[in-house]
Parts: C-alpha cells; sequence; structure tokens
C-alpha cells in the first residue's frame, strides 16, 4: 500500500508495479478547490497515476489506459466501468442512463452497485453517475467527496446535455 500524498490529502494507493489495484480517498475533501499536486517523490512507475491526479486537479482530465487497471468484475461491472469512463469532466449521467447504455434498461439499482464496487475512483468516475432527480446518491469516497467532485468539475445540480 502505498500512501500518495498530496495537497487534497493522503490516498492510499494499492499497486503492483504500474498497475493500481484500488485507490481510496483521503478522509475528507479539501476546504477549498486549490489545485491538486502530489507532494514529494513517486515511485517512477506510479508516476502516470500523480500526472493523472495533477492533471484532473487542473481541470484538464485524462483517459486512464486499460492496461493500468486489472480486468476484474463480472462482464456487468466491466460494461458500465466503461460507460462510466465516457461521461466528460463536469457531467453526470443518472444510473438508469448507464444502465440504458449497457443494454440492462431498469437495472439502475445494479449499476449503483456496480459503481459502489469499483476500485478505482476517480481513474473511472463513478462520482459522474448520480440519481435522476440529479441528487447525488452514494459514493465510495463517501457523500462528501461525491459532492465536492461534482461541484469542482463544475455540475451544479442540472441537467447535463445528455438529459435534455
Amino acid at each position: 500500500m502505498l500512501a500518495l500524498r498530496t495537497t487534497w490529502g493522503e490516498w492510499r494507493v494499492e499497486h503492483d508495479r504500474a498497475v493500481v489495484l484500488s485507490i481510496q480517498f483521503p478522509p475528507k475533501p479539501p476546504r477549498e478547490a486549490k489545485p491538486l499536486r502530489v507532494l514529494g517523490r513517486v515511485r517512477p512507475e506510479l508516476q502516470w497515476l500523480a500526472d493523472f491526479l495533477e492533471a484532473y486537479g487542473s481541470k484538464r482530465p485524462q483517459q486512464v489506459t486499460t492496461p493500468r487497471l486489472p480486468s476484474w468484475g463480472t462482464d456487468f461491472q466491466r460494461a458500465v466501468w466503461r460507460e462510466l469512463g465516457r461521461i466528460p469532466f463536469g457531467q453526470v449521467r443518472s444510473y438508469g442512463e448507464i444502465a440504458g447504455k449497457v443494454k440492462r434498461s431498469g437495472a439502475s439499482r445494479a449499476v449503483g452497485t456496480a459503481c459502489g464496487s469499483n476500485p478505482w475512483p476517480m481513474l473511472i468516475p463513478c462520482h459522474r453517475v448520480v440519481r435522476s432527480d440529479l441528487s447525488t446518491g452514494g459514493f465510495s469516497g463517501g457523500p462528501g467527496w461525491k459532492k465536492w467532485l461534482l461541484k469542482f468539475e463544475g455540475h451544479e445540480g442540472t441537467k447535463s446535455p445528455s438529459h435534455a
């Protein structure tokens, strides 16, 4: 387990060389939306993760390449996680919309379960999935983090273009 110190707090990263097995958020989101910077040295094999976090924290999000994440989960979970990776920075989708995108209409709760079992929050942006009424729903990093990240991305509780 690696403790990755940043200006947003200490992230816990379980990894096997350059492959990230899981990420845990710091206990609380920062009080203010300052740029995310990694403090101290980072193992060379995880420099990509530090770069990803810093780009996100500067509102220049990047996609994560698949070889850096193990292929865990059921076929359904992997389909949901792939769809989450397509949600643009600053936008949200409902659990029901994601269910439809993975050809499982009516499986909103199953999508929520897949989001909750995502071991790579931030890398696979499950925080961008909300209830149909735009309330936040759950999040593995905690409800405070989910609200904070959505606000940081500029989502203020209004419908995204896909909802129009």
